[in-house]
């Protein structure tokens, strides 16, 4: 085997990895290991770690990409610092404490649209017409988590770390949904009024009150996330 390639059997699972990649973070656990003339060694020649040998991927990948390849959504984050205590990889265990950190936001997705309808006086529920999706939140965290996407044209600045007023570019609720779950937030609640069964007519696309109005010819929903 090549002497630039280093095979590390970690709890039973076996990695391979380029030198290069362990020696690119200096002064720990795994760089002191490959000089050390004392580890241990398993019967088919590999570096041997008895330690955790899943998590130890995000290890790994951490020396290969650094702190963004850390997932936001490990169920055991708490065991994976631990782990990274055990490597000597103290900025992986500071950025995990960012992520373990309480740090709630809410961003709430509005929009009105209108349902098309036959000649018979039936709706045609196949059929739904977005105006404008509207975005109220955190104008930082909005702004980040929509990118280009995001019109904050309509919002002056009025020095409040807030807005209700700013809209996507784009009328695909699927899309903005996406975004908000590939960023780690989750559906809070939701609430709707439209033509099918008892509708009732919001009194603000961003309001969760509502009163009732059988009269009501639109598709009108809010749905809150949060992360």
């Amino acid at each position: 085997m090549s002497r630039s390639i280093v095979r590390i059997n970690v709890g039973g699972k076996v990695y391979a990895t380029r030198l290069h990649t362990i020696q690119s973070i200096p002064n720990t656990y795994l760089a002191n290991l490959v000089e050390d003339p004392n580890a241990l060694w398993d019967e088919d020649g590999n570096l041997f770690i008895d330690r955790d040998g899943i998590l130890f991927r995000y290890i790994l990948d951490f020396y290969r990409y650094g702190a963004r390849s850390i997932p936001r959504q490990v169920e055991e984050l708490e065991r994976l610092k631990t782990e990274a205590k055990f490597y000597g990889l103290e900025e992986m265990v500071q950025a995990i404490e960012e992520i373990q950190r309480p740090n709630f936001t809410c961003i709430t997705l509005g929009y009105r649209g209108t349902f098309s309808s036959a000649r018979d006086g039936t709706t045609d529920l196949r059929f739904r017409k977005l105006a404008r999706l509207l975005v109220a939140g955190q104008n930082q965290e909005c702004r980040r988590v929509f990118g280009d996407t995001l019109n904050d044209t309509r919002d002056p600045d009025t020095g409040s770390n807030y807005s209700s007023r700013f809209f996507l570019k784009h009328t695909i609720l699927e899309q903005a949904f996406d975004m908000l779950y590939n960023d780690g937030y989750k559906l809070a609640c939701a609430c709707a009024s439209g033509t099918n069964g008892s509708a009732c007519d919001l009194k603000s696309p961003f309001s969760c009150t509502h009163t009732c109005n059988p009269h009501v010819k639109s598709d009108q929903m809010s749905i809150c996330w949060f992360n």
